[in-house]
């Protein structure tokens, strides 16, 4: 808890002090009329989050400095740790399976040129070109099944029965209780996925309707599946 306590307070210091530091700006932004200021000092400046947040409202309210900073340490985590587990885990997986590896390599290859004269020329892959890369998709799909980064949470506003089904047990959640839900344990279920704790890459492909069940799908990663 001590740990923890810390680590708190440490996050919270740095939030507060750049939410402070770009508040004191936009403010004197505001009394001078203009956005001057923050165009010449970052072009970033203006499309960023949290100069959005830091805007008045049309009524000239304000959001307070204390829910702003909420919604900074919130995407601190939600949009830096979650990104940087998922690309460490499919690092992992991908150096497990080097066979894995070795297709994601000869499908990412043609969109980067190998000449120096024509990567001087080139402005990395488009938006189209990253759509179509089939084993990318599937192993970033395949990351997040077998790893979820964050669980979400929902509170209660009444009360609600859940199971009971085909003579299963009944609960009762009551209402203004926090739940919990962790997609990586329904992720992994044996009823839902077939070899579920097996990295697979073919679930994801395109395949036939009577490939997958209903409540989810089941490739086998034994399959013989084209690639």
């Amino acid at each position: 808890n001590f740990n923890f306590w810390k680590a708190s307070r440490k996050l919270n210091a740095v939030v507060n002090n750049v939410v402070q530091t770009r508040f004191d700006e936009q403010l004197r932004s505001e009394r001078e009329g203009s956005q001057k200021t923050d165009k010449s000092s970052s072009p970033r400046r203006q499309k960023d989050l949290l100069s959005q947040l830091l805007l008045r409202d049309k009524d000239g309210s304000r959001l307070s400095k204390k829910y702003i900073a909420g919604n900074v340490r919130m995407l601190c985590f939600a949009g830096h740790e979650t990104t940087s587990s998922t690309l460490s885990y499919a690092l992992w997986h991908l150096a497990s399976n080097r066979d894995i590896q070795q297709r994601l390599r000869e499908e990412i290859d043609p969109l980067f040129p190998r000449k120096a004269t024509e990567r001087e020329a080139h402005s990395g892959p488009k938006y189209a070109q990253l759509r179509q890369l089939r084993l990318l998709d599937a192993v970033v799909k395949e990351t997040l099944r077998l790893h979820a980064p964050a669980g979400v949470a929902r509170r209660t506003l009444e009360e609600i029965k859940i199971g009971g089904k085909a003579g299963g047990k009944e609960y009762t959640l009551p209402k203004g209780i926090d739940v919990m839900f962790f997609p990586c344990m329904v992720q992994r279920l044996p009823s839902q996925w077939e070899d579920p704790d097996i990295f697979c890459t073919d679930r994801f492909f395109r395949l036939p309707r009577n490939t997958f069940s209903p409540a989810g799908g089941r490739l086998s990663a034994t399959s013989d599946v084209s690639n």
